[in-house]
């Protein structure tokens, strides 16, 4: 019970970010809406949605194909892709893409339902099945190359970014994949949902999608050292981990971020970016593929690797300047 009344990681950052600054701060319900301040410098954050943070701006990134058509108007690469309601039309869009697909819910969140890499029109009807358990409408797109990475836009400003690694585990030659999970599982820094810096790995239907790609199931036993992805997209939601890379963004693609996020008006903005060097300039295979309003923050406060970035304080500074 204590567990679950506690503050999540973002929003507990964000609340330590205000004590560090003597803001006086209260829980309002026994989720994450804080209350900042008293009277007329009161405001309000529920996670990293703010008291500035405008709700069509939020009714724009929760649609991806109009956050897209947004973007793409301001000159910023996106991939094409096409919105389906039944798996016919998953078909054809996959076969008009011409290539390696991505196929979401369109008004998903945390990864849930994301089939990546999608290479045959079978494979496009059970990934459309898959994002249709979140959405009536589904969204097959042209799957960009590179890395993929997150980026934290505060008020107008680049101030951290993560290079997302998809969730895997290591053979040992003795254990089933099921058990290496379970094992890794009770690592102690990973939780249900958000209440830790890492989530649990799910043995989902889209795993065992993965696993298959891999020659493999929940029951194989891979050979020592053999590297098993549990699955295709990077989200910490869905047990993926994160490396920092904030001081190695490349100025270009810094600005093209905070422009992306001042495009459809978000002051906190989570960018999704895949790019084969984050060090260099997009290349015409690489680009945004969405903006996230409420982004989670954990992974740049407790990243797996590289140094921490406080979010939180970056936050605290932009609803209370100096």
């Amino acid at each position: 019970m204590v567990e679950r009344r506690a503050l999540g990681p973002s929003t507990k950052a964000i609340v330590d970010a205000a004590i560090a600054r003597e803001i006086p701060w209260t829980r309002l319900n026994d989720q994450s809406l804080i209350q900042l301040g008293h009277g007329k410098n009161r405001k309000f954050i529920q996670a990293t949605q703010s008291f500035t943070t405008r709700s069509i701006a939020v009714e724009i990134s929760c649609n991806k194909a109009l956050t897209k058509d947004f973007l793409e108007r301001a000159c910023i690469p996106v991939p094409y892709g096409k919105v389906v309601r039944n798996e016919a039309d998953a078909r054809r869009a996959w076969h008009s893409i011409g290539g390696i697909a991505a196929i979401k819910p369109l008004d998903g969140n945390q990864g849930k339902g994301v089939s990546l890499y999608i290479n045959s029109e079978d494979e496009a009807a059970r990934a459309y099945h898959i994002a249709a358990e979140y959405s009536s409408r589904v969204i097959v797109e042209e799957m960009y190359e590179g890395d993929d990475y997150r980026l934290i836009v505060v008020g107008g400003k680049l101030v951290a970014a993560s290079k997302r690694m998809a969730p895997s585990v290591i053979g040992d030659g003795v254990s089933t994949v099921a058990a290496l999970v379970a094992k890794e599982n009770l690592d102690p820094r990973r939780g249900d949902g958000h209440e830790k810096p890492m989530t649990k790995i799910p043995l989902d239907e889209i795993a065992l999608i993965c696993l298959q790609k891999q020659a493999l199931t929940e029951q194989s036993i891979p050979e020592k050292n053999r590297v098993v992805s549990l699955r295709d997209n990077t989200n910490l939601s869905t047990g993926g981990k994160a490396i920092d890379v904030t001081d190695e963004v490349h100025p270009s693609i810094a600005r093209m971020c905070e422009r992306a996020a001042q495009t459809i008006g978000l002051d906190i903005c989570g960018i999704d970016l895949l790019a084969g060097d984050i060090s260099k300039p997009l290349t015409k295979h690489n680009g945004i593929v969405e903006l996230n309003t409420a982004p989670g923050i954990r992974m740049h406060h407790y990243p797996s690797e590289g140094k921490s970035r406080d979010v939180g304080a970056a936050i605290v500074e932009m609803l209370y300047p100096g």
